[in-house]
């Protein structure tokens, strides 16, 4: 089976990369499938990708299209699409594709287009719909509303139940995101460091709530007269200097501390050096960074924002708290941080079974490649 995957930005959104590639080397190993990756041909620091990169005996292919550019430039950015369009087709005149998958909310109409116009089924992954979720009317919100909803797809699959509340001219498939147990070190020792690391992982977003962390941060050094821990974080996108500036105002600079551009190996060791995750978020359809600090064998803090409430139980395998409360986070870092740790070794250890029991890369590629079977034998029946 040949599949072609449109990607917008493989080198640096790592969590919808590391959801790909484990699904792609999976395709690959046990079923044998040829897999070709289009994706935007990004200018990143002290980095060089070749525009066409081969992985696993040649069966798996990234293509870099059009000109280096940066993530932000929009205007490159759609010229990109248009690169990844002729790229496919001359691709097509040597072996045309089974199956079109697309995992960036911006290609999907594009991906829609080359499945109509070369006839192969498509399948779309939507990792997330934090603009419909803020229900917010405005243009962002109907843009997403209609290529999420309002196209007709051979099937949407989504990573989380919620979406299925929307009106919808597909009937979407819940498969959930998985975690890879080998890319983390397990550290034996919970709240192991003397200076308390504790740790945040993603986009410096509105819908992450960082502000509720710092303004936590800011409680525990000024109230609660804390003094022996930090907090990095971990950011991708967004406000960095809008954060930077506010935690610059509360004097709080020796506290808390911002990392960008952390590889993947590196980010996996700074997990397992770290005391507690924290997840501030507002949503979280699927976060993968409760997972992944599952399987680093640290205890995980999250604000009740959908998902997290799904797995975790709390004060069995992790803690929750109330949404937009800095002083309840501020409250239950201190009472961790002032807990037995044989006590916090046993919610960590119950953690890591559930990470190890329900989330597994093959049970994802199982359910995925049953998808991709049941469209080829469709269309095969409709020739």
């Amino acid at each position: 089976m040949r599949i072609a995957i449109l990607f917008d930005s493989w080198d640096i959104v790592w969590w919808w990369r590391t959801h790909v590639e484990n699904i792609c080397k999976i395709l690959q190993r046990d079923y044998w499938c040829e897999i070709d990756i289009y994706t935007r041909n990004l200018k990143i620091e002290n980095e060089h990708f070749e525009k066409i990169q081969y992985l696993y005996w040649n069966k798996i292919r990234i293509f870099r299209c059009w000109r280096k550019t940066d993530f932000f430039n929009l205007y490159w950015r759609f010229n990109s699409l248009f690169a990844i369009i002729l790229l496919f087709f001359r691709n097509c005149k040597k072996h045309k594709y089974d199956i079109i998958h697309v995992h960036s909310p911006l290609l999907f109409p594009m991906g829609k287009l080359l499945s109509a116009l070369k006839w192969i089924p498509i399948v779309i992954t939507n990792h997330w719909a934090n603009i419909l979720d803020k229900g917010e009317k405005n243009l962002l919100y109907y843009f997403e509303n209609w290529i999420l909803t309002k196209i007709k797809y051979d099937c949407e699959i989504t990573v989380w139940s919620s979406f299925l509340k929307y009106k919808n001219v597909n009937k979407p498939v819940v498969i959930w995101n998985w975690v890879n147990l080998e890319d983390f070190v397990i550290n034996k020792n919970v709240l192991k460091n003397k200076i308390k690391k504790l740790l945040f992982v993603w986009r410096l977003e509105r819908t992450k709530w960082v502000d509720i962390l710092i303004k936590a941060i800011d409680i525990l050094v000024k109230e609660k007269h804390l003094e022996n821990f930090e907090l990095n974080i971990i950011w991708y996108w967004y406000d960095e200097q809008k954060y930077k500036q506010e935690v610059k105002n509360l004097w709080l600079e020796n506290y808390i501390h911002f990392r960008w551009k952390i590889v993947w190996t590196e980010l996996a060791k700074i997990y397992s050096e770290s005391d507690i995750m924290l997840v501030s978020s507002r949503t979280e359809w699927f976060g993968i960074m409760v997972l992944e600090a599952m399987a680093s064998w640290i205890p995980v803090i999250s604000t009740k924002c959908w998902w997290p409430e799904d797995i975790i139980i709390d004060w069995k395998n992790g803690f929750l708290v109330e949404n937009e409360d800095s002083e309840a986070f501020a409250e239950k870092i201190e009472e961790i941080l002032s807990y037995n740790a044989k006590n916090i070794q046993i919610i960590v250890d119950n953690a890591l079974k559930l990470a190890k029991e329900k989330y597994s890369w093959n049970t994802i590629t199982a359910e995925i490649i049953n998808v991709y079977k049941g469209l080829t034998s469709t269309k095969n029946d409709l020739q």
